[in-house]
């Protein structure tokens, strides 16, 4: 993310959260080129953040369901990612709905990033992973009400 940020992205990073297995990432920012960055860690409510950011980016190697896109989506904030196993691509509708780049393609990211995705339409893609959305699958599937 640092390296895609300091490539000539022009804004704030932001990045949300705790990692015990984090590098100094202001040694990082310094080393290539003083990206603007802000870490003010755990946050109570991250989707305060996402309706004001002008696009979430995620630089995953791999993940599973990734809720923080579709929470990302629900707010309305563009989404750019790495087309990482298992989540992003799926979510975001091989592309339709948000930006997919490769793993580990800096470049990419930092492409990507200078025209984040449209608004439009992504808290009604964030709505098909709704808790009463995959409820009723469920029920479907228990009930035997699928074909």
């Amino acid at each position: 993310m640092l390296r895609a940020f300091a490539r000539g992205r022009r804004a704030k990073l932001v990045i949300l959260g705790e990692d015990p297995l984090r590098t100094d990432p202001h040694a990082l920012s310094r080393t290539l080129g003083g990206a603007d960055l802000d870490m003010p860690g755990y946050v109570q409510d991250p989707h305060a953040y996402m309706a004001r950011a002008e696009v979430f980016a995620l630089s995953s190697v791999w993940e599973g369901f990734d809720r923080v896109i579709v929470e990302s989506l629900a707010a309305g904030c563009p989404v750019v990612s790495t087309d990482c196993a298992s989540g992003p691509a799926e979510i975001l509708d091989m592309g339709a709905y948000g930006r997919l780049v490769p793993v580990g393609d800096s470049r990419a990211l930092a492409a990507a990033l200078e025209e984040p995705p449209p608004r439009e339409q992504l808290q009604r893609r964030a709505q098909y992973f709704s808790v009463e959305r995959a409820a009723d699958w469920y029920l479907d599937v228990l009930l035997g009400d699928t074909p």
